[in-house]
């Protein structure tokens, strides 16, 4: 996936997307001993969006169909339409 750099700070932000992140990690929690499972804990510092995503004349329905959002719940991924992209770790 080709990216670029981010507009506030120098992180890697997808090149083509209808919308990004650019985020700095405030704090790292670990869940066990080990250090084996963490949740980290970020500070969104940008949020760059396609235009197409702002106007008006469009619209929710279509805007979200545009931007394509990914939810991941239960241990699998899933678009907008309720379709499978796949379970954790197997991004389809």
């Amino acid at each position: 996936m080709e990216s670029v750099c981010g507009s506030v700070l120098e992180v890697p932000v997808p090149a083509e997307s209808p919308y990004s992140f650019e985020l700095s990690v405030d704090k790292i929690l670990s869940l066990d001993d080990r250090k084996e499972s963490e949740i980290y804990v970020c500070k969104i510092c940008n949020v760059l969006a396609d235009e197409r995503l702002g106007e008006e004349n469009g619209s929710f329905e279509e805007r979200l169909r545009f931007a394509s959002p990914v939810v991941s719940l239960s241990h699998q991924y899933f678009s907008v339409s309720d379709k499978p992209l796949g379970h954790w770790g197997e991004w389809k």
